[in-house]
């Protein structure tokens, strides 16, 4: 979380609120270093997708959730063409 601040490019973090790897309070302190390197989110940006676990982007896995997938990509493609 240090190295926030020596990121030079954009960066967005999609994570599930059910996954028991990055719990909440991991969560919060991801956003709170992010925020203060970036206050305006224009850079340096998470997005928590509710219910969703790990791997939920991954069409293989058991956890995978057609839903927040396609939340999580439409933001990391939009990211991609900014």
């Amino acid at each position: 979380l240090d190295l926030a601040r020596h990121v030079p490019g954009r960066l967005i973090c999609n994570y599930g609120t059910a996954d028991p790897l990055i719990p909440p309070g991991e969560r919060s302190k991801v956003r709170a270093a992010l925020v203060a390197c970036d206050p305006g989110g224009q850079r340096l940006r998470d997005v928590e997708l509710v219910g969703a676990d790990h791997g939920f982007m991954c069409e293989t896995r058991q956890s995978y959730n057609a839903e927040a997938a396609a939340v999580g990509w439409e933001l990391l493609v939009k990211e991609l063409r900014a």
